[in-house]
């Protein structure tokens, strides 16, 4: 323990556990907005496909739909810029659009969003929209879609390999996947005209970001918005990102002048929310006769997903940054071969690149 009687060597009680035991915790699905209306986001359903058109007569036809959007109504359509720029990679040709233009990419891609008086009547519309789509050759192996190659090392392993008694060689892989967090992402956006005001409630993990890309997004003073915290059921690195729901529901919510209320549904959050890890790896090790380790390769193949999200290329990155760990290893030698797929776009994930 620390002198004074500081924290350090005790057990410190937490201060949470009784409000939330006792379910007074505040979550975004607990905050509710007179008069609010609710979203429901319109969905691609093919991997990869063109575009060609988008029919919502029948959404708009339906009695308390107020707003069906696609990126037609969007002029320009907001592209989510990266947070993470960590490289000099070019990845502004590749950052998603808030709503699929020209071709879908992934299933769970974003084509429309529905604005309606409830929730059911949201998602009934939501099922009246209907995409013309010509299919597209699908891209599933990162090793088919190279998109840009990092290279990380020190020293000189050619000749740590060149001089090793031993060289072992291995190949492994780790399978896509997510956090799935007991509460799923959501967002409720309140605007008051007549202040100019927007507030936000939802946002979990980079609020100061986010509030600074809608507010250029929104063509707003970033003043003018507030993110309101809330209770949060987990989050894993995958939540509170700017994702495109992070645009249309305050756009929305500003455009109709009402509160507007989205909260991500179970199936909706396994093909939106950022997955991550999936790499194929092939792993060199050179050792000197009596087993002392000499050097270190490492090539990678990632897969990053249909788009560059906020995260950038920091996950492969990172894998190629910490593969020596804290041990002595005297020359190392890593390549990223960073692709693109037609899958969901891949973000960080507890401890990314680990």
């Amino acid at each position: 323990m620390t002198p004074g009687g500081g924290h350090v060597g005790r057990s410190v009680r937490r201060v949470e556990d009784a409000r939330l035991l006792r379910g007074a915790g505040r979550f975004v699905d607990d905050v509710d907005r007179p008069g609010q209306l609710w979203l429901r986001v319109v969905r691609a359903p093919s991997a990869h496909a063109e575009l060609r058109a988008i029919d919502t007569a029948a959404a708009r036809e339906l009695p308390g739909v107020h707003a069906v959007v696609t990126a037609a109504d969007l002029d320009p359509v907001p592209h989510i810029p990266v947070r993470l720029q960590t490289s000099d990679a070019p990845l502004d040709d590749h950052l998603q659009p808030v709503l699929a233009t020209g071709e879908v990419r992934y299933v769970g891609e974003p084509v429309a969003a529905v604005v309606a008086d409830d929730a059911y009547l949201a998602e009934d519309a939501a099922e009246r929209v209907t995409c013309e789509l010509e299919p597209l050759d699908v891209v599933l192996d990162a090793r088919d879609a190279a998109l840009l190659t990092l290279e990380r090392g020190y020293g000189d392993a050619g000749a740590a390999f060149a001089r090793a008694a031993h060289v072992v060689e291995v190949e492994v892989e780790v399978g896509r996947h997510s956090g799935v967090p007991l509460e799923t992402r959501g967002l409720v956006a309140d605007y008051d005209e007549a202040l100019d005001r927007l507030t936000i409630w939802g946002a979990t993990k980079v609020p100061h970001f986010n509030r600074r890309v809608l507010a250029r997004l929104l063509g707003m003073e970033e003043r003018r918005i507030a993110l309101r915290t809330t209770d949060a059921g987990g989050g894993f690195g995958v939540r509170g990102e700017f994702y495109p729901e992070d645009f249309l529901v305050p756009y929305l919510a500003r455009r109709l002048r009402r509160p507007v209320k989205w909260i991500e549904d179970r199936a909706e959050h396994l093909v939106a929310t950022n997955h991550s890890r999936q790499q194929r790896r092939r792993l060199e090790g050179a050792f000197a006769a009596d087993g002392v380790l000499l050097g270190l390769r490492d090539t990678l193949w990632h897969d990053n997903g249909a788009y560059a999200r906020t995260h950038g290329v920091v996950v492969p990155e990172l894998t190629l940054s910490m593969l020596p760990g804290p041990y002595r290893v005297p020359a190392y030698e890593g390549r990223a071969h960073v692709a693109l797929t037609n899958k969901t776009p891949c973000g960080t994930y507890r401890g990314p690149g680990r």
